[in-house]
């Protein structure tokens, strides 16, 4: 097992990309659609952008960070 992600991490990995799936499905993101993902930096975000590029769409993100 690599040194990262940890178990933690690993276990929460899912429920990103289902959240991720669930909005960019809800929105009906289909190909030659663009799509703005404000947040991309995070795991919700990134997981959404690559699936709306799966999906053919055009991607303009936003990484943004909480300090």
């Amino acid at each position: 097992m690599p040194a990262e992600p940890d178990f933690v991490q690993a276990a929460a990995l899912p429920m990103a990309v289902e959240t991720a799936y669930r909005g960019i499905d809800t929105l009906g993101v289909r190909s030659g659609q663009t799509v703005l993902v404000h947040g991309a930096g995070t795991t919700v975000g990134f997981a959404a952008v690559q699936i709306a590029l799966m999906r053919g769409a055009r991607v303009v993100a936003n990484k943004w960070r909480v300090f």
